[in-house]
């Protein structure tokens, strides 16, 4: 049988698929040997993943191969590629998970170990702007503790000091992607070998700010060592020992470290842990924060009185659909009406666009539109996300003013930005436009299409890219 790679995986079965386990159950293992061979003499891909199934010498090999080539690349990993570097790694993972760990963990461990070291060298030839490959060596780190774990299950790691092994290659971390070797630690590390890597980091930080006060080392070289302190306290779930990550070099932690420390108490379902914290007072920029961590310390605890405020006071600064929802749904029933009408009221003068989304969300479409028809100036096009969402419940609640005047806005941004790559999207809105223009009757102060576009195309008419795509854009189904 001829060697092939690499060998992505192939498409996944659907597990839920009972017809075809039920005909695979049903067939003789003679039928299904003779089965694979047929497809595998015509198809690389399955050949080379039997050889990876069956030979997890080959497969290493192989696997080996595939990320030596990655090391080895000399060309720059541009923006377009990263997704495509990162599936590539991904798939390796994936076949290291499948084919050799459960055969040969060491040699699993080992292919791990050169697939997250990918690290030193990938990034300086890759704008990962978006972080895929990143995602990707972290997950590898997770499978480099598996297979460690596996290894060391099987007593057959020569007495290696894992937590040594830990530290050193955290001493590597310097783009960012290994810290799930720490955070996710305790796959392969016994407690107290966690607690004794957190003493050492420990060590290190208090080191080095004897050292700084020396002035032998830059002040920030004390985060690195207090920051792997807090990761091994997340995997032991120890939100004191985080709290001592901390303090070890912010003798009094500002409002921001305090919400991060009430944050891992919350994280343990320690309440009372939170609120020792959230005292502490703190700027405007963390008070948003503050408020639903107080929210969720309140829950943990039970003081519903008490959640209610914070809720009702989390609404006050960013009414909207989830800030309602998350006060009605503890609110006392007798009190749920009013509120209700409260929030229509207060929804003319809240922001847009989640004023709008909010009544449509209570069942108050023309209220939606009215809104939007009274303070259309106010729709910013750039909001993208928020308004193709808008923009799609308004019409679905037969809204087509409120549509109408969304779309323009998207437009509008679009095309004054010149944002040639968003042309096809701001055709199909105008598209959209032309077809609903004929079922509104009243544009309540607002120019009618023929004007809009008129006066489109009297601003817009040297974006002759624009234009040509009207021809060639469809409206989605």
């Amino acid at each position: 049988m001829p060697h092939v790679e690499p060998a992505p995986p192939l498409s996944p079965i659907d597990p839920d698929a009972e017809w075809l386990q039920g005909r695979l159950a049903a067939a003789t293992k003679e039928e299904l040997v003779a089965l694979v061979e047929r497809l595998a003499s015509s198809s690389e891909e399955l050949a080379a993943r039997i050889d990876y199934l069956t030979d997890p010498s080959a497969a290493a090999k192989a696997l080996q191969r595939r990320i030596g080539a990655i090391r080895s690349g000399k060309r720059f990993i541009a923006y377009a590629d990263a997704p495509e570097v990162a599936a590539e790694i991904a798939t390796i993972a994936e076949d290291i998970r499948c084919d050799v760990l459960p055969r040969d963990a060491e040699k699993a461990a080992a292919l791990a170990e050169k697939l997250f070291c990918l690290d030193q060298v990938i990034f300086d030839r890759a704008d990962d702007s978006d972080g895929l490959i990143g995602d990707e060596l972290r997950a590898a780190c997770v499978l480099w503790l598996d297979a460690a774990a596996a290894v060391r299950a099987t007593k057959t790691d020569h007495g290696t000091n894992w937590p040594v092994v830990l530290y050193d290659f955290y001493q590597a971390n310097d783009y960012g992607v290994r810290e799930p070797l720490l955070e996710q630690g305790h796959r392969l590390l016994r407690e107290e070998e966690l607690r004794a890597l957190a003493t050492r980091f420990e060590d290190d930080a208090r080191r080095t700010m004897d050292a700084e006060k020396a002035g032998k080392v830059e002040p920030h070289r004390v985060f690195g060592s207090s920051c792997a302190m807090g990761l091994v306290a997340r995997a032991l779930r120890d939100p004191k020992l985080y709290e001592q990550s901390i303090l070890v070099h912010s003798a009094e932690p500002n409002g921001l470290q305090a919400n991060d420390i009430a944050e891992h108490y919350l994280a343990c379902d320690d309440g009372a842990g939170a609120l020792r914290w959230l005292g502490v007072p703190c700027g405007e920029n963390a008070q948003f924060e503050r408020l639903h961590l107080l929210d969720r310390a309140y829950e943990l605890l039970g003081y519903l009185d008490r959640q209610i405020d914070i809720r009702r006071e989390l609404y006050r600064q960013a009414p909207g659909i989830h800030s309602y929802r998350a006060l009605e749904e503890i609110l006392p029933t007798g009190e749920r009406s009013a509120f209700r009408a409260r929030a229509c009221q207060d929804s003319r003068t809240s922001p847009l666009p989640a004023a709008a989304e909010l009544l449509f969300a209570l069942e108050e479409p023309a209220l939606a539109e009215q809104l939007i028809v009274d303070r259309a100036g106010e729709l910013d096009g750039r909001n993208y996300v928020m308004l193709t969402a808008l923009v799609k419940t308004a019409k679905a609640n037969g809204r087509l003013l409120g549509a109408a005047l969304i779309w323009r806005s998207l437009i509008n941004a679009i095309l004054t930005r010149g944002y040639a790559k968003a042309y096809g999207h701001a055709a199909r809105y105008l598209l959209e436009l032309r077809a609903v223009s004929a079922s509104i009757e009243d544009y309540r102060g607002h120019p009618s299409h023929e004007s809009y576009e008129r006066g489109l195309r009297l601003a817009h008419a040297r974006k002759a890219s624009f234009w040509g795509r009207l021809s060639s854009t469809s409206i989605p189904d």
